[in-house]
């Protein structure tokens, strides 16, 4: 939390811990880069089941803004993942 705290990306409110408007767009872009990798693994390489979960956990910390825009493009900016959940627009 400490880390979290420093980086602005939680904040303390009434007692609690949430997400600051900073922490909600970096949050949004992890969601998003896992699940473009997601799709990524499953349509290209065809992975399934838990290998697309695990394989992309890996790869969504790697993913730049340049590689995050080339994905999007290869992938036809894609809207839902291989799991039929949303694609988060790219923050910004």
């Amino acid at each position: 939390l400490w880390r979290l705290r420093r980086s602005g990306w939680i904040e303390q409110v009434a007692g609690c811990e949430s997400l600051s408007s900073d922490g909600m767009k970096k949050a949004s872009a992890i969601v998003r880069a896992h699940r473009l990798w997601e799709l990524y693994l499953a349509n290209e390489l065809g992975l399934e089941g838990e290998r697309i979960h695990l394989g992309a956990e890996e790869m969504e910390h790697v993913l730049t803004g340049d590689l995050e825009a080339r994905l999007t493009s290869f992938l036809s900016d894609p809207k839902i993942d291989p799991h039929h959940q949303p694609i988060p627009e790219r923050p910004q």
